[in-house]
This record gives C-alpha cells, sequence and structure tokens, in this order.
C-alpha cells in the first residue's frame, strides 16, 4: 500500500478502487516541498508575505484539518517554493 511520505497514512483514491500513486494530487506535491524545504510553517509566511491568516491556514490544511487552501496561498507558496505546473510528458506518469 503506497503511503503519504509526511504523515504515513495509507493513500487510496478513496472510491475503493485501490491505491494511488504519491505524487498523483498537485496538493499532495505541495506540501511535499514545504515539507522538503526544512522551513517552518510560520517562516515560510514569514518570508513568503503570506500573512498571519494565510499561515494559519497553511498549516491548517498542512495538518489536514483543513480540507482546502485558496488558489492566491498556493500561487503564493509555489512562487516562493519555485514550483509550477506543467503538463506531463509522454514519459511520465
Amino acid at each position: 500500500m503506497t503511503e503519504n511520505p509526511i504523515s504515513g497514512t495509507p493513500l487510496t483514491n478513496g472510491n475503493g478502487l485501490g491505491n494511488i500513486s504519491y505524487m498523483s494530487k498537485v496538493s499532495d506535491q505541495l506540501r511535499k516541498a514545504i515539507a522538503d524545504s526544512g522551513k517552518s510553517g510560520y517562516l515560510i509566511a514569514k518570508e513568503s508575505g503570506i500573512g498571519e491568516t494565510g499561515r494559519i491556514s497553511m498549516l491548517r490544511w498542512l495538518n489536514r484539518t483543513q480540507k482546502t487552501i485558496t488558489s492566491d496561498l498556493i500561487d503564493v507558496l509555489a512562487d516562493y517554493l519555485g514550483l509550477e505546473l506543467r503538463h506531463k510528458t509522454q514519459g511520465d506518469k
């Protein structure tokens, strides 16, 4: 069974059709990039300029006590972490 490397919890597609790969969701990739940065949520918020409300929202989302974050927050975090969304090439899965 595939596990989330951040929380160690099993990952499934939620509809009983089996496991999904960890990197299949953009949100999981963003969570991993934040964890891999080695920086605290406070430092990321301070350096990226997302402010207190954004920091609280980000931390709740990272801890999975909040299901979503705003697209504006995603944009700021992706920019701060040097991430971009792109089409998969034919060799990517």
